[in-house]
């Protein structure tokens, strides 16, 4: 799911890395593959959607995970923007 994700939305993601593997490691924790599914037209990707039960989340951003990745200021920032992006309304 994390290079699905880093290919379509990897471009707003370079103040955290340029290095798309990079990006595809600091987010392959976060996806619940039990809610995500992918559209494939003639073996290529097109989107991907998530569809909750609404009592377990699609994604869980974990810090220190994205810390292992990006380092302490970048991961700070990228779980906090990741957190507001994600989980509005949520709370």
């Amino acid at each position: 799911m994390s290079a699905i994700f880093v290919e379509g939305f990897g471009k707003h993601f370079t103040f955290f890395s340029k290095d798309s593997n990079r990006l595809k490691l600091t987010f392959s924790h976060m996806f619940n593959s039990n809610f995500f599914y992918v559209a494939i037209v003639d073996g290529e990707v097109i989107g991907m959607i998530a569809c909750t039960d609404g009592k377990n989340p699609s994604v869980s951003i974990q810090g220190k995970e994205f810390r292992k990745h990006l380092g302490l200021v970048k991961e700070t920032l990228a779980a906090f923007i990741l957190k507001r992006e994600l989980y509005l309304g949520k709370e």
